[in-house]
């Protein structure tokens, strides 16, 4: 059958097209075909972010990649990059950081994203621009949260808010914020307004994205905090040694988490609570070392020696 000059014209456009969509998608992808589960005995990397997701269970981001606490102990679920900022909401996982040195992916990875736990990623935007130390994501909403430390032709120095994925921000006030460096972002998992900042100078509060802030009223030293899926605010203190705390939002204490570790040297660093269980927590200190409890403080696991 002859073919009509239409029918070849149609046909070679669609060619192009799938052609250059296939590129996109070669050019975005930042996955590694290989990656598989690798068990390791301890964390000895640095960390940078410690969640509960509902499925995977514990997961912990470090300098060689993502891991899973299981019953047999951590395993590394995803290709090894340097896992920088990260965040998780029910469907995708958010990250930033750098490749290894053996990869041809840009450095840094800009933001990048997730959507079968830690396996394969792709990037969203940023790649070669960006690193976010600092993101958050509103579990169940999706809006994600970014604190930019560096400006990149999107961005300047500061807060911003996406509430596409990450294909558009804006940025935030941050009235009321008194902070020469900012240490931590965290988002209520079922508020997309409500986002908390932990700096050198203390916790701050804000229920309307980011554009004005309060400051929570605690007189001690915060290394690290938290919001739980219960809306709750927590809190680790670091004085001669370290407290955990459950918070209102004035800074009244609401409940003190009884702790079997302690060290003037190896502050709390990252803290999760469990999404349907409040008893259930988990916390990494500066050094790597990782504590569990499933029965509210009375007894302690340690999940890695770092």
């Amino acid at each position: 059958m002859k073919l009509k000059k239409a029918d070849i014209f149609f046909w070679g456009i669609f060619v192009v097209i799938l052609g250059f969509f296939l590129y996109l998608w070669y050019e975005n992808r930042t996955e590694d075909p290989n990656a598989q589960a690798e068990k390791v005995d301890s964390i000895q990397h640095h960390l940078h972010g410690l969640f509960y997701d509902q499925e995977k269970g514990l997961v912990a981001a470090t300098h060689a990649g993502i891991m899973q606490y299981d019953k047999d102990g951590w395993v590394k679920i995803s290709p090894e990059r340097d896992y920088m900022g990260f965040a998780i909401t029910d469907r995708t996982w958010y990250s930033s950081g750098h490749p290894p040195a053996s990869s041809n992916e840009p450095n840094p990875l800009g933001l990048i994203q997730s959507t079968d736990k830690g396996k394969t990623w792709s990037t969203i935007d940023f790649a070669g621009e960006s690193d976010f130390h600092h993101l958050a994501a509103s579990h169940r909403t999706g809006t994600l949260y970014v604190y930019n430390q560096q400006p990149n032709q999107k961005m300047q120095v500061g807060l911003y808010y996406s509430t596409d994925q990450g294909k558009n921000w804006t940025k935030s006030t941050l009235s009321g914020v008194e902070a020469t460096e900012v240490w931590m972002v965290k988002a209520d998992p079922n508020k997309s307004n409500t986002v908390a900042l932990l700096a050198k100078e203390g916790l701050y509060l804000s229920n309307d994205t980011g554009n004005t802030f309060w400051k929570v009223p605690v007189s001690a030293f915060i290394s690290a905090m938290d919001i739980s899926f219960a809306g709750s605010l927590w809190a680790a203190t670091y004085e001669e040694s370290p407290r955990l705390l459950k918070l209102e939002s004035n800074g009244e204490i609401k409940k003190e988490i009884p702790l079997s570790y302690s060290s003037k040297e190896d502050p709390i660093q990252y803290i999760t609570v469990h999404p349907q269980n409040e008893n259930d927590i988990s916390f990494a200190t500066a050094s790597t070392k990782i504590y569990q409890t499933k029965d509210g403080g009375k007894t302690w696991t340690e999940l890695s020696e770092g």
